[in-house]
């Protein structure tokens, strides 16, 4: 993933690009 993701990421930005990995982050908590 061209993203990358950090603690101070915001999820929904995340979301935004990558919506499916969402379940990563249920699985990570």
């Amino acid at each position: 993933m061209a993203v990358k993701i950090e603690k101070d990421t915001i999820i929904g930005d995340i979301l935004d690009v990558a919506p499916q990995s969402a379940p990563l982050f249920f699985a990570i908590g």
